[in-house]
């Protein structure tokens, strides 16, 4: 049972919907494809730290044209980040739960960290560009 449980969780973590983790398709084993995920989970955490670095910067210049204290996006920024990190762990608990207590239970886990990762990726990229287009 844990083989074909295995054998379905490789093949779900080879779909489309998981951004980013298809580099680790060929590892030959559970231990191996975590280590990989977990190397592309790091890349994404980088990533989204640079674009929130970015972010926070173009909120600063933004809010510095404003008379009055404005909308203060540093603020903003934090409150968002605070609950999509919030969301972000309940979904993949969620999602690896029909794994829970077995090997595939840390696989699931990585490969919709960084699935969620991409994602906030893309969404912070958005806020750049709009902030970007101001100027």
């Amino acid at each position: 049972m844990r083989t074909l449980a295995f054998g379905l969780l490789m093949a779900c973590l080879a779909l489309p919907g998981h951004a980013g983790t298809e580099v680790c398709d060929d590892e030959p084993d559970a231990a191996s494809t975590l280590a990989c995920l977990q190397d592309q989970l790091s890349v994404f955490h980088d990533a989204t730290e640079e674009r929130l670095r970015d972010l926070a910067q173009e909120l600063a210049r933004y809010d510095a044209n404003w008379a009055d204290p404005g909308p203060n996006g540093a603020a903003r920024l934090a409150a968002s980040q605070a609950a999509w990190l919030v969301a972000r762990d309940a979904d993949c608990q969620l999602a690896a739960y029909a794994m829970a207590g077995g090997s595939g239970e840390a696989l699931l886990t990585a490969a919709c960290l960084i699935e969620r990762q991409t994602e906030r990726v893309h969404f912070l990229d958005s806020q750049l560009a709009q902030f970007r287009m101001d100027e």
